[in-house]
């Protein structure tokens, strides 16, 4: 994904995230001054739910799980002017640090979450 940098701050030494897979991961999200504006664990499509979260379905991609990873990326892949958390300003460059927490096979079957 243009624009998303990302940076191992510890790697896993689980499973390999793979497109298509589910995988649970913790969050932490940051605003550009470094303060924390939202942190909670996500049920996702490794790669390919677009819809939600995509700088972190896409920036899980190649982790092993037990790794940590930050992910930076600007407004265009943010919120830009459709925010949803009022806490986020407009336009705001973001970091997220993800902890992979779990991983199971996807398309079409339930999420980790779902079967919980």
């Amino acid at each position: 994904m243009k624009g998303l940098k990302t940076t191992d701050l510890q790697v896993g030494t689980g499973t390999l995230a793979e497109h298509g897979m589910n995988a649970v991961v913790h969050y932490n999200l940051y605003l550009p001054q470094g303060e924390e504006c939202a942190s909670g664990v996500l049920c996702i499509c490794v790669g390919g739910d677009r819809q939600t979260y995509p700088t972190v379905t896409e920036g899980i991609l190649g982790m092993r799980v037990g790794g940590k990873r930050e992910l930076k990326f600007g407004p265009q892949l943010a919120y830009y002017e459709h925010r949803q958390n009022p806490s986020i300003p407009k336009r705001a460059a973001l970091r997220y640090e993800v902890v992979l927490i779990s991983l199971e096979p996807g398309f079409g079957r339930p999420t980790p979450c779902q079967a919980q």
